[in-house]
């Protein structure tokens, strides 16, 4: 999960913008199926951008939080350690 500096105004209406919360797999389909599976109601799988890391869905959770999940089958970046 990536919690991000995203900073916003105390007055501001979180409901109009895209996700705050986000998840990142390694199996994109399995992990939209298995969310569905639990009756969330999940939008289909976007391909954004044909290298790895560009592929996403999106859901809102029962407490009315927006979240997407990425897939990103190899980790890019900085050392795990």
């Amino acid at each position: 999960m990536v919690i991000g500096p995203v900073q916003v105004t105390a007055d501001a209406d979180l409901g109009s913008v895209g996700a705050r919360l986000q998840l990142v797999v390694t199996d994109i389909e399995a992990a939209r199926a298995e969310l569905a599976g639990k009756g969330l109601e999940v939008t289909g799988v976007q391909t954004l951008d044909l290298r790895d890391g560009g592929k996403f869905f999106y859901f809102t959770d029962p407490d009315g939080n927006n979240w997407a999940v990425q897939e990103i089958r190899k980790h890019v970046g900085a050392p795990l350690d």
